[in-house]
């Protein structure tokens, strides 16, 4: 088994671990409070772009909504400062063959801690057959991840390649002697 390793962005299962953590409860407010609003949403969503603002704003009845949004982003000094372009990035396809060629795993949490100790889920997901596996753990440590991977592998077979999002989680010795 072969273990590489992407960034969260370039990691599609990545957005598993961003779930919720978006979401923002906006007030309706009058028109003049709806730059402030749609600034807050801008930096909590890491300087979202126009469609991700425009995509959480959008069950909010707001006035020239768009052009508030564009303002936003026009007037956001840290993105003035990056440079950037919001545009749509290509995406990479992953050409797989068979089940089990190509896994992506990823870790979400920390979430609240449940009544039996539980606060971060694991993961997977098979490119080839789309079957997700969502694990449930008390940390992160490398012998409760490695413990996870090893009752996902019993239950959906070893894959040949693993992308990660080259979290510790993921790194670490235990899960290179699991490869």
């Amino acid at each position: 088994m072969e273990i590489e390793h992407f960034k969260g962005k370039d990691n599609p299962t990545d957005c598993l671990s961003r779930l919720g953590v978006a979401k923002v409860a906006l007030e309706e407010k009058e028109e003049e409070n709806q730059y402030d609003m749609i600034t807050k949403l801008h930096e909590r969503l890491a300087h979202g772009s126009l469609k991700t603002l425009e995509y959480h704003l959008r069950d909010k009845k707001m006035k020239n909504k768009r052009k508030q949004i564009e303002e936003v982003i026009k007037d956001c000094l840290t993105c003035q400062r990056s440079g950037i372009k919001y545009r749509r990035k290509e995406i990479i396809a992953m050409k797989v063959r068979e089940k089990n060629e190509l896994w992506e795993i990823d870790l979400v949490g920390p979430l609240p801690r449940n009544r039996d100790g539980y606060m971060y889920l694991l993961t997977s997901a098979d490119h080839f057959s789309k079957i997700a596996d969502v694990c449930a753990l008390r940390s992160k440590e490398a012998y409760e991840v490695t413990s996870a991977l090893r009752d996902t592998f019993r239950r959906r077979g070893i894959p040949k390649r693993i992308l990660s999002d080259n979290g510790r989680e993921f790194t670490n010795g235990k899960i290179q002697e699991l490869a």
